[in-house]
Protein backbone atom coordinates (compact mmCIF):
# COMPACT_ATOMS: atom_id res chain seq x y z
CA UNK A 1 0.00 0.00 0.00
CA UNK A 2 1.05 3.57 -1.03
CA UNK A 3 1.89 5.52 2.18
CA UNK A 4 -0.84 8.66 1.49
CA UNK A 5 0.10 12.26 3.88
CA UNK A 6 -3.42 13.44 3.79
CA UNK A 7 -6.90 11.47 3.08
CA UNK A 8 -9.68 14.01 2.94
CA UNK A 9 -13.17 13.24 3.54
CA UNK A 10 -16.43 14.16 2.43
CA UNK A 11 -19.05 15.10 0.28
CA UNK A 12 -18.09 14.78 -3.38
CA UNK A 13 -20.55 17.12 -6.19
CA UNK A 14 -19.82 19.13 -9.01
CA UNK A 15 -20.98 22.91 -9.40
CA UNK A 16 -22.68 23.83 -12.58
CA UNK A 17 -21.64 27.54 -12.67
CA UNK A 18 -23.32 30.36 -14.78
CA UNK A 19 -21.12 32.80 -16.54
CA UNK A 20 -23.12 35.77 -15.77
CA UNK A 21 -24.99 37.73 -12.97
CA UNK A 22 -28.52 37.01 -12.72
CA UNK A 23 -32.00 34.12 -13.14
CA UNK A 24 -31.10 31.73 -15.59
CA UNK A 25 -32.05 31.90 -19.10
CA UNK A 26 -32.25 30.13 -22.16
CA UNK A 27 -28.87 32.27 -23.72
CA UNK A 28 -26.89 31.67 -20.40
CA UNK A 29 -23.85 29.80 -20.68
CA UNK A 30 -22.57 27.66 -17.78
CA UNK A 31 -19.06 26.01 -16.44
CA UNK A 32 -19.07 22.66 -14.99
CA UNK A 33 -16.69 23.06 -11.95
CA UNK A 34 -15.04 21.06 -8.92
CA UNK A 35 -15.07 23.32 -5.89
CA UNK A 36 -15.98 21.01 -2.44
CA UNK A 37 -13.59 21.35 0.21
CA UNK A 38 -12.48 17.51 0.10
CA UNK A 39 -11.79 17.39 -3.47
CA UNK A 40 -9.83 21.33 -3.43
CA UNK A 41 -7.88 20.49 -0.17
CA UNK A 42 -6.15 17.03 -1.57
CA UNK A 43 -5.73 19.05 -5.10
CA UNK A 44 -3.77 21.45 -3.10
CA UNK A 45 -2.10 19.25 -0.24
CA UNK A 46 -1.31 17.47 -3.85
CA UNK A 47 0.43 20.50 -5.47
CA UNK A 48 3.31 20.77 -2.28
CA UNK A 49 4.16 17.84 -3.47
CA UNK A 50 2.72 15.57 -0.78
CA UNK A 51 1.19 12.63 -1.53
CA UNK A 52 -3.37 12.88 -0.99
CA UNK A 53 -6.07 11.04 -1.55
CA UNK A 54 -10.05 11.24 -1.49
CA UNK A 55 -12.50 8.96 0.40
CA UNK A 56 -15.95 9.21 -0.79
CA UNK A 57 -18.26 8.22 -3.23
CA UNK A 58 -19.26 9.82 -6.85
CA UNK A 59 -22.57 8.21 -9.31
CA UNK A 60 -21.84 5.94 -11.97
CA UNK A 61 -21.90 8.49 -15.11
CA UNK A 62 -20.30 11.27 -16.70
CA UNK A 63 -20.09 13.42 -13.69
CA UNK A 64 -18.52 11.26 -11.88
CA UNK A 65 -15.98 10.65 -14.39
CA UNK A 66 -15.44 14.34 -14.81
CA UNK A 67 -14.60 14.32 -10.86
CA UNK A 68 -12.14 11.09 -11.51
CA UNK A 69 -10.55 12.91 -14.33
CA UNK A 70 -10.10 16.20 -12.98
CA UNK A 71 -8.33 14.65 -9.52
CA UNK A 72 -6.24 12.10 -11.63
CA UNK A 73 -5.21 15.45 -13.28
CA UNK A 74 -3.87 17.21 -10.64
CA UNK A 75 -2.42 13.20 -9.43
CA UNK A 76 -4.84 12.86 -6.55
CA UNK A 77 -4.68 9.41 -5.82
CA UNK A 78 -8.99 8.07 -6.50
CA UNK A 79 -8.52 4.61 -5.24
CA UNK A 80 -10.49 5.26 -2.28
CA UNK A 81 -13.40 7.38 -4.12
CA UNK A 82 -16.94 4.28 -4.47
CA UNK A 83 -18.69 4.22 -7.95
CA UNK A 84 -22.34 3.99 -6.97
CA UNK A 85 -24.82 2.68 -8.81
CA UNK A 86 -26.57 6.43 -8.86
CA UNK A 87 -26.04 9.83 -10.25
CA UNK A 88 -23.45 12.15 -8.97
CA UNK A 89 -24.42 14.81 -6.52
CA UNK A 90 -24.78 18.29 -8.42
CA UNK A 91 -24.97 21.59 -7.32
CA UNK A 92 -26.33 24.79 -9.76
CA UNK A 93 -24.79 28.27 -8.85
CA UNK A 94 -27.08 31.50 -8.71
CA UNK A 95 -25.42 34.69 -8.98
CA UNK A 96 -26.56 38.05 -8.32
CA UNK A 97 -24.91 41.73 -6.92
CA UNK A 98 -24.87 40.12 -3.44
CA UNK A 99 -22.93 37.01 -3.95
CA UNK A 100 -24.09 33.23 -5.16
CA UNK A 101 -25.80 30.28 -3.37
CA UNK A 102 -25.90 26.67 -4.54
CA UNK A 103 -29.10 24.63 -5.44
CA UNK A 104 -28.17 21.10 -4.37
CA UNK A 105 -29.46 18.11 -5.87
CA UNK A 106 -28.26 15.81 -2.64
CA UNK A 107 -30.66 14.62 -0.08
CA UNK A 108 -33.52 15.19 1.36
CA UNK A 109 -34.54 16.31 -2.16
CA UNK A 110 -33.18 13.22 -4.34
CA UNK A 111 -30.76 10.74 -3.56
CA UNK A 112 -27.77 10.82 -4.62
CA UNK A 113 -24.44 8.95 -4.82
CA UNK A 114 -22.08 11.19 -2.07
CA UNK A 115 -24.62 10.81 1.03
CA UNK A 116 -24.74 6.69 0.54
CA UNK A 117 -20.98 5.84 1.17
CA UNK A 118 -21.04 3.47 4.11
CA UNK A 119 -18.52 1.74 6.21
CA UNK A 120 -18.91 -1.23 3.86
CA UNK A 121 -17.46 0.24 1.21
CA UNK A 122 -14.14 1.17 2.67
CA UNK A 123 -10.72 -0.60 3.86
CA UNK A 124 -10.61 1.73 6.44
CA UNK A 125 -8.33 -0.40 8.83
CA UNK A 126 -6.23 -0.12 5.85
CA UNK A 127 -6.54 3.54 5.14
CA UNK A 128 -6.18 4.58 8.49
CA UNK A 129 -2.54 2.82 8.83
CA UNK A 130 -1.36 4.12 5.42
CA UNK A 131 -1.59 8.18 5.87
CA UNK A 132 -0.57 10.86 8.48
CA UNK A 133 -3.57 13.02 8.76
CA UNK A 134 -7.04 12.84 7.90
CA UNK A 135 -9.29 16.42 6.91
CA UNK A 136 -12.56 16.47 7.25
CA UNK A 137 -15.76 18.72 5.56
CA UNK A 138 -18.12 19.89 7.67
CA UNK A 139 -20.94 19.54 5.39
CA UNK A 140 -20.09 15.54 5.06
CA UNK A 141 -22.16 15.35 8.65
CA UNK A 142 -25.67 16.38 7.82
CA UNK A 143 -27.07 12.82 6.31
CA UNK A 144 -26.57 9.51 6.94
CA UNK A 145 -25.46 7.42 6.24
CA UNK A 146 -22.26 9.44 5.49
CA UNK A 147 -22.49 11.43 8.76
CA UNK A 148 -22.37 7.43 10.06
CA UNK A 149 -19.31 6.77 8.07
CA UNK A 150 -17.47 9.86 8.80
CA UNK A 151 -17.80 9.20 12.66
CA UNK A 152 -16.79 6.09 12.70
CA UNK A 153 -13.93 6.73 10.98
CA UNK A 154 -12.94 9.70 12.86
CA UNK A 155 -13.51 7.81 16.14
CA UNK A 156 -11.04 5.15 14.82
CA UNK A 157 -8.34 7.75 13.38
CA UNK A 158 -8.26 8.95 16.80
CA UNK A 159 -7.03 5.57 18.21
CA UNK A 160 -4.57 4.97 15.46
CA UNK A 161 -3.09 8.60 16.40
CA UNK A 162 -3.74 10.32 13.02
CA UNK A 163 -4.44 13.65 13.49
CA UNK A 164 -7.80 14.73 12.34
CA UNK A 165 -8.60 18.04 11.43
CA UNK A 166 -12.14 19.11 10.71
CA UNK A 167 -13.80 22.07 9.24
CA UNK A 168 -16.89 23.34 9.88
CA UNK A 169 -17.47 24.12 6.18
CA UNK A 170 -20.92 25.61 7.48
CA UNK A 171 -23.96 25.97 4.45
CA UNK A 172 -27.08 26.93 4.33
CA UNK A 173 -28.15 24.44 2.43
CA UNK A 174 -29.93 22.86 5.20
CA UNK A 175 -32.03 24.80 7.13
CA UNK A 176 -31.07 23.85 10.77
CA UNK A 177 -31.30 25.82 14.23
CA UNK A 178 -28.12 26.80 15.39
CA UNK A 179 -28.84 24.41 18.59
CA UNK A 180 -29.08 21.09 16.52
CA UNK A 181 -25.94 22.17 14.68
CA UNK A 182 -23.57 22.88 17.65
CA UNK A 183 -24.92 19.33 19.05
CA UNK A 184 -24.32 17.88 15.84
CA UNK A 185 -20.86 19.53 15.28
CA UNK A 186 -20.07 18.73 18.81
CA UNK A 187 -20.14 15.02 18.26
CA UNK A 188 -17.77 15.12 15.78
CA UNK A 189 -14.79 17.85 17.15
CA UNK A 190 -14.87 15.12 20.28
CA UNK A 191 -12.68 13.40 17.90
CA UNK A 192 -10.81 16.02 15.36
CA UNK A 193 -7.28 17.23 16.93
CA UNK A 194 -7.57 20.78 14.97
CA UNK A 195 -11.14 22.50 14.25
CA UNK A 196 -11.13 25.05 11.44
CA UNK A 197 -13.43 27.90 11.37
CA UNK A 198 -14.58 30.81 9.67
CA UNK A 199 -15.66 33.79 12.06
CA UNK A 200 -19.38 33.94 10.16
CA UNK A 201 -19.70 30.36 11.70
CA UNK A 202 -18.24 31.45 15.14
CA UNK A 203 -20.85 34.07 15.13
CA UNK A 204 -23.72 32.01 14.23
CA UNK A 205 -22.92 29.03 16.29
CA UNK A 206 -21.85 30.52 19.59
CA UNK A 207 -23.52 33.92 18.96
CA UNK A 208 -20.58 35.61 19.87
CA UNK A 209 -17.83 37.57 18.28
CA UNK A 210 -15.50 36.70 20.43
CA UNK A 211 -13.47 33.90 19.02
CA UNK A 212 -10.61 34.28 20.97
CA UNK A 213 -12.55 33.42 24.33
CA UNK A 214 -14.55 31.06 22.08
CA UNK A 215 -11.31 29.31 20.93
CA UNK A 216 -10.04 28.64 24.67
CA UNK A 217 -13.80 27.04 25.68
CA UNK A 218 -13.00 24.68 22.69
CA UNK A 219 -10.25 23.41 24.04
CA UNK A 220 -11.35 23.45 27.75
CA UNK A 221 -14.52 21.47 26.74
CA UNK A 222 -12.49 18.82 24.23
CA UNK A 223 -10.05 17.37 25.87
CA UNK A 224 -8.43 15.82 21.93
CA UNK A 225 -8.15 19.05 20.40
CA UNK A 226 -4.80 20.64 20.06
CA UNK A 227 -5.50 23.19 17.62
CA UNK A 228 -8.63 25.83 17.07
CA UNK A 229 -8.19 28.23 14.26
CA UNK A 230 -10.20 30.90 13.31
CA UNK A 231 -9.84 32.82 9.90
CA UNK A 232 -11.45 36.03 10.60
CA UNK A 233 -11.40 38.24 7.30
CA UNK A 234 -8.06 40.37 8.03
CA UNK A 235 -6.18 37.46 9.13
CA UNK A 236 -6.13 34.08 11.12
CA UNK A 237 -6.37 33.37 14.65
CA UNK A 238 -4.58 29.73 16.04
CA UNK A 239 -4.95 28.89 19.83
CA UNK A 240 -2.78 25.69 21.05
CA UNK A 241 -2.67 24.86 24.56
CA UNK A 242 0.61 26.26 24.77
CA UNK A 243 0.40 29.36 22.70
CA UNK A 244 -1.53 31.95 20.94
CA UNK A 245 -0.78 32.92 16.88
CA UNK A 246 -2.93 36.06 15.48
CA UNK A 247 -0.98 36.73 12.08
CA UNK A 248 -2.64 39.35 9.47
CA UNK A 249 -2.73 38.65 6.29
CA UNK A 250 -1.44 42.35 5.06
CA UNK A 251 -2.69 43.53 1.46
CA UNK A 252 -4.57 40.49 -0.71
CA UNK A 253 -5.68 41.10 -4.18
CA UNK A 254 -9.27 40.15 -4.17
CA UNK A 255 -10.02 38.17 -7.23
CA UNK A 256 -11.35 35.18 -6.19
CA UNK A 257 -12.44 33.60 -2.87
CA UNK A 258 -13.65 30.49 -3.58
CA UNK A 259 -10.77 28.25 -2.96
CA UNK A 260 -8.76 30.25 -0.60
CA UNK A 261 -9.62 28.32 3.46
CA UNK A 262 -9.35 25.46 1.48
CA UNK A 263 -5.82 26.69 0.39
CA UNK A 264 -4.67 28.03 3.90
CA UNK A 265 -5.65 24.82 5.23
CA UNK A 266 -3.73 22.87 3.02
CA UNK A 267 -0.64 25.02 3.31
CA UNK A 268 -0.66 24.22 6.94
CA UNK A 269 -1.47 20.70 7.29
CA UNK A 270 1.27 20.06 4.86
CA UNK A 271 4.03 22.44 6.20
CA UNK A 272 3.32 21.51 10.33
CA UNK A 273 1.98 18.04 10.27
CA UNK A 274 3.57 16.61 7.36
CA UNK A 275 7.10 18.68 6.67
CA UNK A 276 7.09 19.68 10.79
CA UNK A 277 7.88 23.57 10.09
CA UNK A 278 6.94 25.24 13.45
CA UNK A 279 4.14 26.83 14.08
CA UNK A 280 4.49 30.68 13.34
CA UNK A 281 6.12 29.94 10.05
CA UNK A 282 3.54 27.40 9.10
CA UNK A 283 0.86 29.94 10.23
CA UNK A 284 2.70 32.62 7.75
CA UNK A 285 3.00 29.96 4.96
CA UNK A 286 -0.01 29.00 5.06
CA UNK A 287 -1.29 32.78 4.78
CA UNK A 288 0.47 33.73 1.70
CA UNK A 289 -1.17 30.58 -0.35
CA UNK A 290 -4.64 32.38 1.13
CA UNK A 291 -3.42 35.29 -0.34
CA UNK A 292 -2.33 33.57 -4.06
CA UNK A 293 -4.99 31.75 -4.26
CA UNK A 294 -7.38 34.52 -4.09
CA UNK A 295 -5.17 36.31 -6.45
CA UNK A 296 -6.17 33.92 -9.41
CA UNK A 297 -9.58 33.13 -10.69
CA UNK A 298 -11.23 29.62 -10.50
CA UNK A 299 -10.46 27.22 -7.94
CA UNK A 300 -8.63 23.59 -8.58
CA UNK A 301 -6.09 26.19 -11.15
CA UNK A 302 -5.59 28.66 -8.56
CA UNK A 303 -3.97 26.76 -5.68
CA UNK A 304 -0.20 27.33 -5.67
CA UNK A 305 2.47 24.51 -6.38
CA UNK A 306 5.14 24.35 -3.37
CA UNK A 307 7.84 26.92 -6.10
CA UNK A 308 5.30 28.90 -6.45
CA UNK A 309 4.96 29.73 -2.66
CA UNK A 310 8.42 29.50 -2.14
CA UNK A 311 8.90 31.81 -4.66
CA UNK A 312 6.47 34.54 -3.38
CA UNK A 313 7.89 33.99 0.30
CA UNK A 314 11.65 34.35 -0.81
CA UNK A 315 10.25 37.87 -2.92
CA UNK A 316 8.80 38.90 0.44
CA UNK A 317 11.86 38.58 2.66
CA UNK A 318 13.41 40.57 0.37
Amino acid sequence: MVKVHVATLGEVYVIVYPKALGPYNEEMNFNLLINCSPLNVASAIRRLDCFSGVIGAIGDDFLGCFIVNALRKENVLTYWLKIKKLRTTVAFAVKDKYGEKLLFYRKPYVKTADTELTIKDLPIYEILGSINVLYVSGFSTYKAPLRDTVFYIMKNALKENVETVFSLNLTNYLKISFKKLLELYSKFIKYSTVLFMKLREVEYLFKSKNYKFITYKLLEKFSNLKYVIVEHGKGVFVRTRKTTVDRLFGEVRYVDLRGSNDAWISSFITCHFIKGVNLEDSIKIANTAFKITCGKPGVLGSFPSSQELESVILKVAK
